[in-house]
């Protein structure tokens, strides 16, 4: 199912580096926010739990909600379902990935995109492809930690941890500063903030969460 859509030329690449974002929270701070982290076991996510993020990216400004849907096996591998939706305008991209209990790694992953609420292309994901597109953001460094620190975001007031990740994508290096709280589910991202050359790319905040 697909016609002539009225998306941003760069919407994807939106969506790739925002991606690229959460990649990284998951290997450093799914499990536990405190100092010095490290690439750690999968996360033990809870079925109805969910973080909604205000983002701004590449002039382009949206919502992202990521939730754990459901449980399902899939070619035999016991997953979570993770869903993302991207809403800009008139217009919601939901990404769903079975991720295997075992370490999270995605084994299928379904692309769906509506207009005015109707569906009008479902996509099934390649998702060695997708694996290739995740190994391009590369981890310079381990995350170097900055201290703690309290802010306030739309979701409310957290005292964080806060990290900084450097990355390689695509030849270009990115800096990523997180703040992270374990009251926060899934990733326990509050904000983060990705700087290339000095100029801010991607910017992210919470704005609603719930376990």
């Amino acid at each position: 199912m697909s016609k002539s859509l009225p998306i941003e030329k760069n919407i994807l690449y939106v969506i790739i580096a925002v991606a690229a974002v959460i990649v990284i929270a998951v290997a450093y701070f799914a499990v536990s926010a405190q100092p010095s982290p490290k690439p750690s076991p999968a996360a033990a996510w809870k079925v109805g739990s969910f973080v909604e993020y205000k983002v701004v990216s590449q002039g382009n400004e949206f919502t992202m909600k990521y939730s754990v849907a459901g449980e399902e096996v899939y070619n035999g591998k016991d997953c979570y379902l993770l869903e993302s939706t991207m809403i800009s305008g008139n217009m919601k991209y939901v990404y769903t990935i079975w991720a295997a209990k075992a370490d999270n790694k995605p084994v299928h992953a379904r692309y769906r995109i509506y207009q005015d609420n109707n569906l009008v292309m479902e996509q099934e994901v390649d998702v060695q492809q997708a694996e290739e597109v995740v190994e391009q953001a590369k981890v310079s460094e381990g995350a170097k930690f900055l201290g703690y620190e309290t802010i306030t975001v739309p979701a409310g007031t957290f005292s964080c941890a806060k990290y900084e990740v450097e990355t390689t994508q695509a030849g270009e290096t990115y800096k990523s500063t997180y703040w992270v709280s374990d009251q926060v589910p899934i990733f326990k991202v509050v904000k983060s903030v990705t700087t290339k050359n000095g100029a801010v790319v991607t910017s992210m905040e919470l704005i609603n969460y719930g376990t």
